[in-house]
């Protein structure tokens, strides 16, 4: 993943924040230096009652979604969204 965003330029990629390796934070890190203009959306179960998402917010992700996804309408929508802000 980290080699085609290195390579290639997204409107939007989805992370999970837990992943085997390197956390998707650290990913974020790395889009944001190639690519600033790439919106990033987190999509993941980790709940710390919400200081992860606001950090996560602050340090420049786009959203924020937790698991379940319950509506994948909306999550298509919130996509849409972040690739017409650019």
């Amino acid at each position: 993943g980290l080699d085609l965003v290195d390579n290639n330029k997204y409107d939007v990629v989805l992370l999970d924040l837990k992943m085997g390796g390197v956390g998707g934070d650290e990913i974020m890190g790395k889009i944001q230096e190639s690519n600033a203009d790439t919106r990033v959306i987190f999509i993941t179960a980790f709940n710390d009652a919400g200081k992860t998402k606001e950090n996560l917010l602050e340090e420049g992700a786009y959203a924020f979604v937790e698991k379940p996804v319950t509506s994948l309408k909306a999550l298509e929508e919130l996509i849409n969204k972040a690739a017409e802000s650019k």
